[in-house]
Order: C-alpha cells, then sequence, then structure tokens
C-alpha cells in the first residue's frame, strides 16, 4: 500500500489495518514456529514427511516388536550350549590325560602284584 494511500484512510481503518497485520504476522510465526528445526537451512533436505517415514522406520528396526532379536537369541542359546559342550570335551580330555599320565605305575603295580 502506497504512503498516499495510507493518507487518506480515516484513525479506524487505519487501526483495522494494523490489527490485521499485527494478526498475519502472529498466524505466520505461529506456522513458522511449529515446522521441525524451523531455525534450520533445509534447502536440498528431503521433505518433513519424508524423513519422519525415515526416522520412524529407523527407529522400529530396534524395537523387540520388529523382532530382530529371534536370529541374535537362537546363536546366544547355540553359543551357549556349545561352550557347556566344550567345557565336558575338557573334562573328559582331562580324564584321559590323567589316565595316560598313571599308565605307565599301573603297569607297575599289575606286574609287582
Amino acid at each position: 500500500m502506497k504512503r498516499s494511500d495510507l493518507e487518506r484512510l480515516s484513525d479506524a481503518e487505519l487501526e483495522k489495518l494494523y490489527n490485521d497485520t499485527q494478526s498475519d504476522i502472529k498466524r505466520k510465526d505461529r506456522q513458522y514456529d511449529m515446522l521441525p528445526a524451523a531455525w534450520a537451512d533445509r534447502a536440498g533436505a528431503p521433505a518433513i514427511a519424508e524423513l519422519a517415514r525415515a526416522e520412524r522406520a529407523a527407529l522400529l528396526s530396534f524395537l523387540p516388536t520388529h523382532r530382530p532379536w529371534d536370529d541374535v537369541t537362537a546363536y546366544d542359546v547355540r553359543i551357549f550350549e556349545l561352550e557347556q559342550d566344550v567345557g565336558r570335551k575338557m573334562e573328559r580330555v582331562r580324564e584321559l590325560s590323567e589316565q595316560m599320565a598313571n599308565e605307565p605305575q599301573r603297569h607297575a603295580d599289575a606286574v609287582a602284584a
């Protein structure tokens, strides 16, 4: 609006124009504040909805309801079973090593008897 147009308005019309302008500014400020990271430079960034979908997908990939942990749990169980099996085998190897170490003495005792 030109200055000459403003000069022709009455006080009531000027006040109404001022209030309308202030309302528009406040409304635009509220809209601006509602945008995520409104202060950030988003030039070249994907749309907010696309970012939200990507963030949700990333979050769901870590949640147990997505159930990626079933395989991990199965591997943990299998590892535990193998560790127990290794423990049993090592105990058996220790027993057999002990028998081999004691074998000459057993033979000597058998011959002496």
